[in-house]
């Protein structure tokens, strides 16, 4: 059975994310594994700072189990509320002393695993996503990663954007969300991110010209490609968002990409403070697993 990973710390946000994920299982016909590591960073500080042995370690784990338990009951109980459909979802669990970044690697590098889930916690330190730094998940998975605001409650997808800085790589991408889009009835655009510049690039006018023409043989027209520039970027695109109802936000991930920039170029806090929407983020390894499903 194919299926979904939800990252949670048993915080509010990441049962936010957990709502959120189930809601796509159960839509798109896919089982949950819920997913602790114990081995977290707040964990480790909090047990160096306060002298903890080893049997206390062993308490982290045997709390990281009985958390993900109430997390199945809770997530159960939910399911149980909605009418029954032809095939239940299953939801599994995984506590584990292991890092993150080496336990969602391992368990994406399989085929099965079609979406990670994580929620997205307002915090000045860099271990943003339920516990774990960004660049070093996204550096290793395999599929996409669908990163969820506090304050989201419901997924509903009308309108979708690709945010871009016009590489050649996220044309791949596009391809395949804007099919999937059309198949699911969700208007697909495309929106051009750049800072503004003060003397005139044609190498970079000639490449944005190139890329406009790529999207117009992709949709055959039927993209529209959107020009926003700002030296914020966060904010430049919730302007957009705002203005053109976006329901959810996608990027990639691969050097030099608009996700790239997001991520590299202190924009994650402004990130974190300000994004009020879904975003789905595709890393350069999971292109070949992908096989488009929104839910």
């Amino acid at each position: 059975m194919k299926k979904l990973i939800v990252l949670t710390d048993f915080s509010k946000t990441a049962r936010n994310a957990a709502n959120i994920a189930l809601e796509i299982a159960i839509n798109v016909h896919l089982d949950v594994q819920l997913v602790n590591s114990y081995l977290t960073p707040f964990a480790i500080f909090a047990a160096e700072g306060e002298g903890r042995t080893p049997f206390d370690v062993s308490l982290i784990a045997v709390a990281s189990e009985n958390g993900l338990k109430k997390e199945v009951k809770r997530l159960c109980k939910i399911m149980d509320s909605k009418p029954r459909g032809a095939q239940k979802t299953v939801v599994e669990t995984i506590s584990t002393l292991e890092p993150l970044p080496d336990i969602i690697g391992r368990l994406t590098k399989s085929n099965e695993v079609k979406l990670v889930v994580a929620g997205v916690h307002e915090s000045t330190l860099p271990f943003i996503f339920s516990g774990m730094d960004a660049h070093q998940l996204l550096k290793g998975l395999n599929c996409p990663l669908l990163i969820v605001p506090k304050t989201f409650r419901h997924l509903v997808v009308n309108n979708l954007m690709f945010a871009s800085n016009a590489g050649r790589s996220d044309l791949e991408i596009i391809d395949k969300l804007y099919s999937c889009s059309r198949n699911h009835n969700v208007h697909f655009c495309v929106c051009h991110v750049s800072k503004p510049v003060f003397v005139a690039d044609f190498n970079e006018e000639d490449r944005i010209l190139k890329f406009g023409h790529e999207l117009s043989k992709i949709g055959r027209g039927g993209i529209c490609l959107n020009e926003l520039q700002g030296a914020n970027l966060v904010k430049s695109l919730n302007r957009f968002v705002a203005a053109r109802d976006i329901d959810m936000i996608a990027i990639a991930y691969y050097s030099h990409s608009f996700g790239w920039e997001l991520f590299h170029e202190n924009h994650v806090s402004k990130l974190i403070k300000n994004q009020r929407l879904p975003m789905l983020i595709f890393p350069a390894n999971s292109w070949q697993t992908y096989h488009g499903q929104i839910g």
